[in-house]
């Protein structure tokens, strides 16, 4: 049975900490597949890059949340990536655009 897709013109999500392993990426991945939004903003701490370090964990429902996302920004949806603390490494990339997602350090409401 498909549902009709809650749409709204943004959703802001924060503190995923991918790969650690208390994160509810597939709480996530279901929230994703039902919202319909034209402005997702990732704003910080979505990989948590300071536990990858430490100890490599990478589950299935991890990439489905990237692939997710992803199909998003393939389907016209603007993806707007803050790093913050636990994905500085992201910093570096601030300014670049992949496809449909912008890294911006922050954004101001136009």
């Amino acid at each position: 049975m498909s549902r009709e897709k809650c749409k709204v013109r943004s959703v802001f999500i924060s503190d995923v900490h991918l790969n650690f392993k208390g994160c509810q990426a597939d709480s996530l991945l279901h929230f994703l597949h039902s919202v319909e939004t034209a402005y997702p903003f990732l704003v910080g701490d979505i990989v948590d890059f300071w536990f990858l370090n430490r100890t490599p964990y990478w589950p299935q429902e991890n990439t489905n949340v990237i692939r997710s996302i992803s199909g998003k920004a393939k389907h016209n949806a603007k993806v707007i990536y803050i790093p913050a603390n636990h994905d500085e490494v992201m910093r570096e990339w601030v300014g670049s655009v992949f496809g449909n997602i912008q890294s911006h350090q922050e954004v101001l409401p136009s």
